[in-house]
């Protein structure tokens, strides 16, 4: 018997139903890089515009430079950047777990506590952010977290989360195909960044 609460438009999925044309993917398929800052102390300095930044500094889809915030000098910069671009979604993964910002090419370095996610192209930046900060996801999230006194979560499981139909599909994004008539709403833009840093030309290619 059919489900009368589902939109005919809509499929069966895993236990759950999906718009019609749209594709169940893991983040990884959707990704050309994910992965997580540097593990090592910069050398910083006392001023300069090159923020080193970590989970902390990721609120309501901003990087955010408090008096706490330490930075380094242009060539420490230089040898520690990742290859971000307007294409990147930055993430919490240790101690504060899911804080979420756009990357807008601030010039920044990343802490281990912050993990970029470099979408492909034609992938929805603004729909995968949401997604993310769900409360599906988030629960997802609680539940693979290793460490007892301070919470992580592991690059392998921002990756790689399965998708059993027993579990909560935690980062599996459904994308609209290109003949789909089905669309997310509500979604928003990028907010601007964060004033007091310049941002710097991030390009459009990730490796």
């Amino acid at each position: 018997m059919n489900n009368p609460s589902v939109h005919p438009n809509c499929q069966s999925a895993d236990m759950e139903y999906v718009p019609a044309g749209w594709h169940r993917k893991r983040l990884a398929e959707i990704s050309t890089s994910i992965g997580d800052g540097i593990h090592s102390t910069p050398k910083y300095v006392a001023h300069s515009r090159f923020a080193f930044i970590n989970g902390n500094n990721l609120t309501n889809g901003r990087i955010c430079i408090f008096g706490s915030t330490k930075f380094v000098d242009e060539d420490e910069y230089n040898q520690l950047r990742i290859n971000l671009s307007n294409r990147t979604i930055l993430i919490s993964i240790n101690g504060t777990i899911g804080n979420l910002a756009f990357f807008q090419g601030e010039p920044v370095v990343l802490g281990k506590s912050a993990a970029y996610i470099n979408l492909k192209k034609g992938v929805s930046r603004e729909f995968v952010y949401h997604y993310l900060g769900s409360r599906r996801v988030s629960s997802f999230f609680d539940n693979e977290l290793t460490g007892t006194t301070i919470r992580n979560l592991s690059l392998q499981t921002l990756r790689n989360t399965p998708r059993n139909p027993n579990t909560s599909p935690g980062a599996t994004v459904i994308l609209r195909s290109s003949t789909a008539t089905t669309r997310p709403n509500h979604l928003v833009r990028p907010p601007t960044r964060m004033a007091g840093l310049k941002a710097v030309p991030a390009g459009d290619s990730t490796p």
